[in-house]
């Protein structure tokens, strides 16, 4: 049994052109990836001049916590949705059933966690750390309230990217 594969010879530029829309997405992502890296760098230069290096200890401790657990349902975002969304990116009320439908499930996955998170911190933070790190408490509290916010704002944020629109997705980072 032989199977016969053709051969379909494009030229560079052919090439160039047809995946300059995927090159333009990567590079965005990359910056908005970037832009993201440099904020959080600021953040902790700021906290280091104001505080000390105990508090910058704390804001990184606050923020992996909230990351490790709440950037799971994020991550399952953005390999699922993005691609459903990108499919159908012309399609507007498609579009809009699709984000609200994304909408919904991102806040039903993600009020447990906030609830769990609100009850159970002060033990999360014991187990996983120590008593010492205790002070943080308050901050991690308040960041997985502003996780609600980003659930409804990356099902939103997807649509600017899907729509390739790459400044109006740099200026929103």
């Amino acid at each position: 049994m032989s199977v016969e594969i053709e051969s379909d010879h494009k030229s560079l530029k052919n090439v160039f052109h047809e995946g300059k829309p995927m090159i333009k997405l990567g590079v965005t992502l990359s910056v908005g990836s970037i832009i993201t890296l440099f904020v959080a760098y600021l953040i902790q230069v700021y906290i280091t001049n104001v505080g000390g290096l105990t508090e910058v200890g704390y804001y990184n401790v606050g923020m992996i916590i909230i990351n490790s657990y709440v950037g799971l349902i994020f991550e399952s975002m953005s390999k699922d949705y993005f691609p459903r969304l990108s499919e159908i990116i012309n399609d507007i009320k498609s579009v809009q059933r699709t984000v609200t439908q994304q909408t919904m499930v991102v806040v039903l996955l993600i009020t447990p966690v906030i609830i769990l998170f609100l009850t159970f911190a002060e033990y999360f933070i014991v187990i996983l750390y120590s008593k010492a790190f205790l002070p943080v408490l308050l901050f991690i509290n308040i960041a997985i309230m502003g996780t609600l916010f980003k659930a409804v704002s990356w099902s939103l944020g997807y649509v600017i990217i899907a729509n390739g629109d790459s400044s109006v997705f740099i200026k929103q980072q």
